[in-house]
């Protein structure tokens, strides 16, 4: 239970969810190409689907917010 004197304002909350979560997925994504993040198996079968020229290509990797630039 939320103490009562705490005031949240869900839309502010939601505007800075919406605002940094796909900044952040976007460098961790960079950084898992780079070697330097957790989930470089998800890179690699990325790639693995990529070269297989798999259609239609996995949503995982089609989601806007796993999108990246130039790749």
């Amino acid at each position: 239970m939320v103490p009562s004197h705490v005031d949240h304002d869900i839309p502010a909350i939601c505007g800075l969810v919406t605002f940094f979560a796909p900044r952040y997925q976007q460098r961790y994504k960079m950084e898992a190409m780079r070697g330097m993040g957790v989930d470089r198996h998800l890179f690699g079968l990325y790639v693995v689907a990529k070269g297989m020229k798999m259609d239609p290509m996995p949503k995982m990797f089609t989601d806007k917010v796993s999108e990246v630039e130039g790749i």
